[in-house]
């Protein structure tokens, strides 16, 4: 799941956005209709190279794996632009009854196959089919006489999402998970159990706030772009929202932290948990803060800032674990140490990602004004 998550940026050529971000009505379902025939092209080629690559290096693989990894690719790599298709109708309702019922569906299929080692993998793959099944009887089907007249000349226009963004996009899925590697490399299983339990009770969940409020945040910047007004305003006060929810969850996870992590879990056994989550903390927030409005880069088709910052994060995250390696080759490396470093190097990251955001925005706004004055 993990592999299929991390490669999603490539698979489906970042269209997703490209349809946010095309003001046309009949263009974007254009794009739309493009993107099904790319996903099926892409996960196929991606299969195909996949499969000789993993028997040279000689890992012992059967081919279920294969079978399940295409799926399970396949359908997310749909699913995530046929989100963005209702994102870009406003179809907020829909959006988040479709991630409570992709939920629901994994649980139920989950406990269904408790016995097979793949059930989890499977009971996704089943959600996430079952969903796209629901959207073709309910919403709309594909316009296959425009997939079959597919052109790649009409996809070259795209070619900062199909190329640039979804290489740095994959790059930066890639990072997200090294803590999880280096820890269990570096400091073995038992400080990792601590790190998973931190990462179940506060980054997941943030990551969940964030993903549905960047939902949100796509939306109204697609409507502001189709009555033509000026963004500056609006994300100045979703800013300010953000920051004050943020400021909430700081202050709230702190108090529990400090006054009721102990009554939930065995303070003795879980003392390392709660120090990871006093650390990085601050992080947490200021990264849950930019995620929230990371949206509004691609939607405003300044694709070129977000691969920018894409890039220069995983440069960051690779030369602070390349260090902090270095350092446990040569007995100099403390875990809390690495939590401290992590906190610095992942806020200065994500700070200057909320800038390029905001640069988005008042670039946007300018490139208004110029044309109104041409005008």
């Amino acid at each position: 799941m993990a592999l299929s998550s991390s490669f999603i940026p490539i698979l489906t050529g970042n269209l997703g956005y490209v349809l946010l971000k095309e003001v046309d009505d009949k263009k974007s379902n254009e794009i739309f209709n493009y993107s099904i025939f790319y996903i099926f092209l892409t996960n196929i080629i991606f299969i195909t190279i996949l499969y000789p690559i993993i028997s040279l290096i000689g890992f012992d693989i059967d081919d279920e794996f294969f079978y399940l990894l295409f799926l399970l690719s396949l359908g997310s790599s749909l699913l995530q632009v046929v989100n963005r298709k209702l994102n870009r109708l406003e179809k907020y309702a829909s959006i988040s009854i479709f991630k409570f019922l992709q939920s629901l569906f994994i649980i139920m299929g989950y406990f269904l196959l408790i016995d097979n080692y793949s059930g989890l993998v499977i009971a996704n793959i089943f959600a996430i089919y079952l969903l796209l099944s629901i959207y073709l009887l309910f919403f709309e089907t594909p316009n296959f006489f425009i997939i079959k007249n597919f052109n790649f000349k009409e996809l070259s226009n795209y070619k900062d999402y199909l190329l640039n963004n979804s290489i740095s996009s994959t790059l930066n899925s890639l990072v997200f998970n090294l803590p999880v590697f280096f820890i269990s490399a570096t400091f073995g299983f038992k400080i990792l159990g601590y790190y998973q339990l931190y990462n179940m009770i506060i980054k997941i969940p943030f990551s969940m706030i964030a993903q549905n409020l960047s939902q949100l945040n796509m939306g109204n910047i697609v409507r502001l772009k189709k009555e033509k007004s000026k963004i500056s305003n609006y994300f100045k006060n979703i800013s300010l929202i953000i920051a004050g929810l943020g400021l909430l969850l700081f202050l709230s996870v702190y108090a529990f932290n400090e006054f009721l992590f102990d009554y939930f879990f065995n303070a003795n056994k879980w003392s390392i948990t709660k120090t990871i989550i006093k650390t990085l903390l601050l992080f947490n927030v200021i990264q849950f803060i930019s995620s929230s409005l990371s949206t509004s880069i691609e939607t405003l088709g300044e694709v070129r800032r977000s691969t920018r910052w894409k890039l220069i994060n995983f440069l960051m995250m690779i030369t602070l674990h390349i260090y902090e390696y270095y350092l446990f080759l040569n007995d100099g490396l403390i875990f809390e140490q690495y939590l401290s470093d992590l906190l610095i190097v992942g806020s200065i990251s994500y700070i200057y990602y909320y800038f390029e955001i905001y640069s988005s925005v008042k670039h946007y706004d300018y490139q208004m004004v110029q044309k109104d004055c041409n005008i």
